[in-house]
């Protein structure tokens, strides 16, 4: 009895009552899924979402952003050092690193230019015998920054020079990329850090969302690539060796301009992604675009649109009695019924759709889906418990 008495009280709930905390719901559960701590992505919606990304790449201005940066690949400027054993003086081998002297050249070049930044997403941990000699080239021109990483432990990995820094780890779902973090322990993206410094933004963490210059942002997001790999292959962006610099002689500096010069392994440091293979270099570089043109935004019609479709999901998913209108139909009741929760997908991949197109974030279907199919089959195990 006392059983029954709740699911009658749970079926006494006015409808409205029942829209507003589902549609809530909705809203936590987005915000849940957005997290990068949560592993959402499966094929289906991946497969989706590589459509809609090639549908919108065909919209796009074509190398928009080629007179802001220019890209330099250290691919086959290495050098050996020594490896030793935890005390430092035990030799076990050796090491390829990224040549010293080749960024040092390539920062003598920069100081005749007027380049806005220097970026190096590279591993600067080990030591050589050219580092102080390229730390005096550091401390003469700026801005710079370079890559650090968290280790196993959460602890902060920072390079041999002292410039400022931002994480360069990139995470995959599965052995692809496809959520951008921006803040992570507390440590700036490299994304992020370029923002905070060629920008002057304010960057405050906490948790799923984060606040930049005081506006609310998803801290992970699903990132749209505006640069991809293929556009350097095609030429669409200037990708250099330093070797091309020295070739080019008193004129590099010219060349290079006021563009922001990133440098990194083009050839090796690559992941998967909707766009195909993708370095990390251009991952970075992609997430300061985005913050630049609010793609991690959650501006006030961003949360209208979601409110709102949540509120028509939740209407369709709860009202039983745009069906049971149909009632007296045998064949269109037979019919309509199955397509309830097929409906529902399909209104959902709409919505999803428009929210790629119109303010470019992705918004899960899968198991926002699988939830309102839950509560559907709740609301019918109800009343047939109380028929």
């Amino acid at each position: 009895m006392k059983f029954t008495s709740i699911l009658i009280g749970i079926a006494k709930i006015p409808f409205w009552l029942k829209l507003i905390v589902n549609t809530l719901a909705l809203l936590t559960l987005s915000a849940f899924l957005q997290s990068g701590y949560f592993l959402w992505m499966y094929g289906s919606e991946q497969g989706l979402l590589e459509r809609l990304n090639r549908v919108k790449k065909v919209f796009r201005e074509e190398s928009k952003y080629s007179e802001q940066f220019i890209f330099i690949n250290t691919a086959h400027h290495k050098q050996l050092i020594s490896l030793y054993d935890e005390s430092g003086y035990v030799e076990q081998g050796v090491d390829v690193i990224t040549d010293r002297q080749s960024l040092t050249y390539l920062i003598s070049v920069l100081k005749a230019s007027d380049a806005r930044m220097l970026v190096f997403d590279l591993s600067l941990e080990d030591k050589t015998e050219y580092d102080s000699l390229f730390q005096s080239s550091l401390d003469s021109w700026g801005p710079i920054i370079a890559a650090s990483k968290l280790n196993n432990n959460g602890e902060i990995q920072k390079p041999i020079v002292a410039v400022p820094t931002g994480l360069s780890d990139v995470n995959t779902l599965r052995g692809l990329f496809l959520k951008y973090r921006f803040d992570d322990k507390g440590f700036s993206s490299l994304g992020l850090k370029m923002a905070e410094v060629l920008d002057s933004a304010i960057y405050d963490a906490s948790g799923v969302f984060g606040k930049l210059n005081g506006s609310l942002i998803f801290n992970d997001f699903i990132l749209y690539n505006r640069i991809t790999y293929n556009d350097i292959t095609q030429n669409k962006y200037v990708l250099l060796n330093i070797y091309d610099l020295e070739e080019l002689g008193p004129n590099a500096s010219e060349f290079i301009g006021d563009r922001t010069v990133v440098v990194g392994d083009f050839d090796n440091d690559k992941f998967d992604s909707i766009d195909g293979q993708i370095s990390g270099s251009l991952i970075h570089v992609n997430a300061y675009l985005a913050l630049k043109e609010g793609d991690a935004s959650i501006s006030f019609w961003f949360m209208i649109y979601m409110v709102l479709s949540y509120l028509l999901m939740s209407f369709i998913s709860l009202n039983d009695r745009m069906i049971e209108k149909f009632q007296a139909y045998k064949y269109i009741n037979r019919y309509l019924k199955p397509l309830k929760p097929f409906a529902i997908w399909i209104i959902f991949l709409i919505m999803t759709s428009v929210s790629f197109f119109v303010f470019n974030k992705l918004i899960s279907i899968l198991y926002l889906t699988l939830y309102l199919s839950f509560i559907d089959l709740c609301n019918k195990w109800i009343k047939k418990r109380l028929s």
